[in-house]
């Protein structure tokens, strides 16, 4: 006879069976195993990214009335799934939510998802950047430097946040290139500068997807304050990772390995920065 089949009684009904760890079968029973908390988490990512692709595809088409529409949509979604669900606790205490309202919450994270893209989109197109670039002239800007640099071939190349332009409040993204050295990410800058339009080509289609609102043309350029202590500490890791991969390895080899390893691409050469992106290969790079 087994150790559990001589397991002892107690008023007789047999104590609680234990497993090989030695814990009684029944603890945890009620909670939600592990597997499946990280199975509904991976599914709504899954679902965010694909309604922020929906969005960017539809966003040239599409208007804050379409997102305001998916909106109420998701909304309304939303609640019946959730009714369904008390519904199906209170006939079944011990059932859980059921595949249709999970799935029911996951196209209720698209919809959300496409909706902001769209609503993003829209406030770019409708921005005192996208203004500026539309009548032209020069403004007085105050934003901070938000990527990493990249080199191109007109100097570095960074995102600017801008926070203020001629005093106005708002929230928008400018791209710009300066020469000399590498501006520094977390930097916050004031500039005069004047804008235009994104480009048509492929390049102006992939700041689009950024969510910029046009590219600026500064004249003048100062720092009025350095990086926070986080993003100073980020480029003080990024620097190491540089010297270490550059110790023994030429910049091609090195650059690379730099850029798989935090997304700084500023020590690859032009024509491996080119090539890269004309073979979809610039995702290998973009983990920053």
């Amino acid at each position: 006879m087994s150790d559990v089949e001589r397991a002892p009684t107690v008023g007789g009904d047999r104590a609680p069976s234990t497993g090989t760890s030695g814990a009684p079968d029944d603890v945890g029973e009620g909670t939600a195993p592990a597997g499946a908390v990280v199975g509904v988490t991976a599914t709504w990512a899954s679902a965010a990214v694909a309604g922020g692709l929906v969005g960017e595809v539809l966003a040239p088409a599409a208007g804050p009335g379409h997102a305001v529409g998916l909106l109420v949509a998701a909304g309304a979604l939303l609640a019946v799934a959730l009714r369904a669900a008390v519904r199906r606790r209170s006939s079944m205490p011990d059932a859980g939510c059921g595949a249709t309202t999970g799935a029911a919450v996951a196209v209720v994270v698209a919809l959300v998802a496409t909706a902001g893209v769209l609503l993003r989109a829209d406030a770019a197109d409708r921005g005192l950047l996208a203004g500026l670039a539309g009548h032209g002239g020069s403004a007085s800007l105050t934003g901070a430097v938000a990527t990493e640099p990249r080199l191109v071939a007109d100097g570095w190349h960074v995102v600017l946040r801008i926070d203020r332009v001629d005093g106005r409040p708002t929230r928008e993204r400018g791209s710009v290139t300066r020469d000399g050295p590498p501006p520094s990410l977390g930097d916050v800058v004031e500039l005069t500068a004047t804008a235009r339009p994104l480009p048509d080509s492929g390049y102006g289609r992939w700041l689009a997807r950024q969510h910029l609102s046009a590219v600026l043309d500064p004249s003048s350029w100062e720092v009025r304050r350095q990086a926070g202590g986080v993003a100073r500490a980020s480029e003080a890791v990024r620097a190491t990772v540089r010297t270490a991969a550059t110790r023994h390895l030429d910049d091609r080899t090195g650059g690379l390995l730099v850029g798989f390893v935090t997304g700084d691409t500023r020590l690859l050469p032009q024509a491996d920065r080119e090539a890269m992106q004309a073979t979809g290969l610039t995702h290998l790079t973009a983990v920053s």
